[in-house]
């Protein structure tokens, strides 16, 4: 394969499960190549303080209808 092209038409014809390597694996060289920005990292307690503001602000959605 050599043109964007064919990579989209071969790519579209993936089982989802294929898909998603040839997306990690695009990723992957992305980052490699400095072409996209790194993983972000957050804490566990940042990512638990985030679900917890969620839930509060759930209830008080549902509180309020």
């Amino acid at each position: 394969m050599s043109s964007v092209q064919e990579i989209t038409t071969a790519v579209d014809k993936l089982p989802p499960r294929e898909l998603q390597e040839v997306g990690l694996f695009v990723l992957r060289r992305m980052r490699e190549k400095g072409s996209f920005p790194p993983a972000r990292r957050f804490t566990k307690e940042q990512v638990e303080g985030w679900i917890a503001e969620d839930e509060r602000e759930m209830a008080a959605l549902r509180a309020s209808g």
